[in-house]
């Protein structure tokens, strides 16, 4: 084949070098995409390398990724001086948006890869015509060598999966459950605990119409985690945490907001509201009220994550006020892409992630049945691909004066890839009392606390 110089694909591309850098700055987020396809030697120019590699370093330790944290993690490197700071500050107009950070990463690693056949074929030549060699070694190095430039995912044999299958089933004969234990981690509520094993590692996305509880749930499964021991990290975008202990405080001593307010809170409640307060002060609930932009929160999520007390279960509310900046044609484009980088850092994390979502209300206006479905999320995107987990709430209260079940919020499980499959018609009951303390469901016969 003959092939011009004009036709040639070139051996540096020192634009598409800048663009990931400059797109890694703009949203750091984008480096968990970048890192899987991208490896520092991959690029040409040295200067870049250790930028990379500097950004790599940070983002492993949870750290923000911006101008500054970067110029510091290069001096402590010591090559502070291949790339000053007025270079970095110029790379973020080399890329205003990150939504095509990928397809640079792809670029540079292509060309790396050529860069590289180019130097393998020059030492095949070599090889070949050094008689010192047999034909048998050249062919055998030239078969292992040639593979390393193969770029994928890590492969995984049959047989080593099956060994850790075959331990994991031996480590749960040799210990039962007994009635009401869990593999996963203790939701806190018994008969939830039977529907799904427990919180388990992924994404668990948490439907339901507005008023309907979608935050006092997640609180109360975080507050659940936090109460037996594990440390539960919500990101709270609606409430300040001053807010939500409020509400779990006046929930465990029986109190109603109105009784709160007025100061009119029943001399006998007010030691159980004070020991409460003790009570919730030695948990491990951590509260994060002062952002909303995806990379801050997830940045904080690796580095918790990767800390010494990494957190037992992640709590996000809600998903619909979470800022991106992935710029995606549509909402639903977005949102898709938040759920797909939602999915990615609990997989990485290995850690349960909550996130509760509205449901449009359009969605189940005309139904007779109100129960939320899968498809009835706002802005749905990529819900139903992502999650691991959809649960939808309802409160048949909302839509009738005289419900079945009253002071229920009724969990159904919509998908759940976790535990083997979901029934459209199963469903867990919660006790939704006033004071807003979500328990286990009781008869209404059996029940004798307040009502609506």
């Amino acid at each position: 084949m003959n092939t011009s110089l004009a036709t040639r694909p070139p051996m540096t591309n020192d634009d598409a070098e800048l663009a990931v850098l400059g797109s890694i700055l703009v949203d750091p987020e984008c480096l968990w995409d970048i890192k899987s396809v991208l490896k520092p030697d991959d690029f040409s120019l040295v200067k870049h390398r250790h930028i990379y590699t500097a950004a790599l370093a940070l983002a492993d330790i949870g750290s923000p990724i911006d101008i500054i944290t970067l110029s510091d993690e290069l001096l402590r490197e010591g090559v502070a001086q291949h790339a000053p700071g007025a270079y970095i500050v110029g790379l973020m107009a080399s890329a205003p948006s990150s939504i095509n950070a990928l397809s640079y990463a792809e670029v540079v690693a292509d060309t790396a890869r050529r860069r590289n056949l180019i130097k393998l074929s020059s030492e095949i030549a070599k090889r070949a015509y050094d008689a010192a060699e047999s034909v048998d070694k050249t062919v055998t190095w030239i078969t292992s060598t040639a593979s390393d430039q193969s770029r994928g995912g890590e492969l995984k044999r049959a047989e080593a999966v099956v060994d850790e299958v075959y331990a994991e089933f031996e480590r749960n004969m040799d210990a039962p459950l007994k009635p009401g234990q869990v593999r996963g981690l203790d939701t806190g509520w018994l008969d939830l605990n039977t529907a799904l094993g427990g919180w388990k590692p992924g994404l668990y996305v948490v439907l339901g119409e507005p008023h309907v509880g979608k935050s006092f749930f997640a609180i109360h499964a975080a507050q659940n985690v936090a109460a037996r021991g594990g440390r539960a990290l919500v990101f709270s975008l609606e409430m300040t945490a001053a807010q939500l202990i409020r509400r779990l405080c006046l929930a465990h001593a029986g109190i109603s907001q109105y009784e709160y307010d007025q100061g009119r809170v029943p001399d006998a409640a007010i030691a159980p509201l004070y020991n409460h307060m003790a009570e919730i002060a030695t948990w491990q609930l951590d509260i994060v009220d002062d952002m909303d932009t995806a990379s801050a929160i997830f940045s904080t999520i690796h580095r918790e994550c990767r800390g010494d007390n990494p957190p037992d279960l992640v709590v996000i509310d809600y998903i619909g006020l979470i800022v991106t900046d992935y710029r995606a044609d549509n909402r639903n484009a977005e949102l898709s892409e938040l759920l797909r980088s939602m999915k990615r850092l609990s997989d990485s994390n290995q850690i349960p992630l909550i996130g509760p979502h509205q449901i449009s209300d359009k969605a189940i206006q005309n139904r007779t049945d109100k129960r939320p479905k899968k498809s009835d999320g706002y802005n749905s995107g990529g819900i139903s691909q992502h999650a691991d987990v959809i649960l939808g709430l309802f409160d048949e209260s909302l839509h009738t004066n005289m419900p079945a079940n009253p002071n229920t919020l009724e969990i159904i499980k919509l998908k759940d890839r976790l535990s083997g499959g979901a029934d459209p018609f199963a469903s867990v009951k919660l006790r939704f009392e006033p004071t807003g303390a979500l328990k286990d469901w009781t008869p209404q016969e059996a029940y004798d606390g307040p009502q609506y």
